[in-house]
């Protein structure tokens, strides 16, 4: 697959699965303000120009890890300095 998405109600959106699919996300983000999401009343038109173009297009699969998997995981990747210990993660300033 190359590009996924998911129907969020209102709006889908796109995401990229190969290197191939990151050319088309970064077109469809080019054309929505930085983001690969669309209005879901057209995106049975745009998931058939992304395959007419040669895409292979899909539904993404569902996540089935547990947030302690997730942060394991992010972890193993060097992601967050804290993941084993949650309660030391500070939340955001924002």
């Amino acid at each position: 697959m190359d590009i996924s998405y998911k129907n969020y109600g209102l709006f889908t959106q796109f995401y990229p699965e190969s290197k191939s699919g990151e050319q088309a996300y970064n077109e469809l983000a080019s054309q929505n303000e930085g983001v690969a999401n669309i209005l879901t009343i057209h995106s049975k038109d745009v998931i058939k120009q992304l395959r007419q173009a040669g895409y292979k297009v899909g539904k993404t699969k569902p996540c089935n890890m547990s947030i302690d998997d997730i942060l394991k995981e992010l972890d193993n990747l060097g992601g967050l300095e804290h993941a084993n210990n949650r309660t030391n993660i500070k939340p955001s300033n924002k």
